[in-house]
């Protein structure tokens, strides 16, 4: 693995790495993003994030990133939604710099926004879309973890950027993190009108959660990703690499 960049900030420290085609963006010994333009589908974490979206019957035409890091999961929408226009927010102005000088996320489909994603959201309260990312991480002693805690007034103010089909994707943590928040979130009046899902990787803790108001089929998800992305994404769903349920019930 090559060292491609280096920086300090203060007690931040920030690293990019390269193996192969794979590039990587490290802050302070936590991976934050992964990418590889020759292998779009690499049995990741970021592999999770789409898995709701893969529907021919749902356009995606605009979609918004909370947490960009390095760029990974703005390349994988537009590798499968090349006409997509995304936004993307980060607090972190240097992963911003690593997003596009590195990562190579082009201003032709991406807008890279330096902003508290709760602050942006107030003030663009107008636009929907079709997918909506909550990546939100920060990290202390090398843990990656939440920047904002998941209680009910933030899923509402997401939910309402949501188009009619659009999907919500909300990365918890950790299962535990995932169940304190499900069991807050269980008490709003608008949650029974949402499908949700989760998906989860063998190798991670992370509890990758979908919400939409359009029905989520498991074996219809497959079959679409399976279609949409020919072999990629379905080695890793028959190896158990990845999985993905719907919740019976809320």
């Amino acid at each position: 693995m090559a060292l491609v960049w280096h920086k300090c900030i203060g007690l931040t420290k920030y690293k990019v790495t390269r193996a192969g085609n794979a590039i990587r963006l490290y802050r302070n010994k936590v991976l934050h993003s992964q990418w590889n333009p020759s292998k779009p589908i690499s049995g990741n974490l970021w592999d999770l994030f789409l898995m709701s979206s893969i529907d021919a019957n749902t356009p995606i035409n605009n979609v918004l990133v909370l947490g960009a890091g390095g760029g990974a999961i703005i390349n994988l929408v537009h590798h499968f939604f090349p006409k997509c226009n995304v936004v993307a927010i980060d607090l972190d102005e240097t992963h911003l710099y690593v997003a596009r000088k590195y990562f190579k996320v082009s201003k032709k489909y991406c807008t890279l926004i330096h902003s508290d994603a709760k602050d942006w959201l107030k003030l663009n309260q107008n636009n929907k879309y079709d997918l909506i990312i909550d990546d939100v991480f920060i990290e202390s002693d090398n843990v990656p973890y939440r920047s904002i805690q998941f209680q009910a007034l933030w899923m509402k103010d997401l939910l309402l950027r949501l188009s009619k089909h659009g999907v919500l994707v909300i990365n918890f943590a950790d299962k535990k993190e995932w169940l304190r928040s499900k069991k807050q979130l269980a008490k709003m009046k608008l949650i029974d009108k949402y499908q949700f899902a989760v998906a989860t990787h063998y190798a991670c803790d992370n509890q990758v959660v979908h919400v939409s108001k359009k029905l989520f089929l498991s074996k219809n998800i497959k079959e679409n990703l399976i279609y949409k992305s020919g072999r990629q994404y379905k080695r890793y769903i028959e190896n158990g690499t990845i999985e993905y349920k719907k919740l019976a019930q809320w």
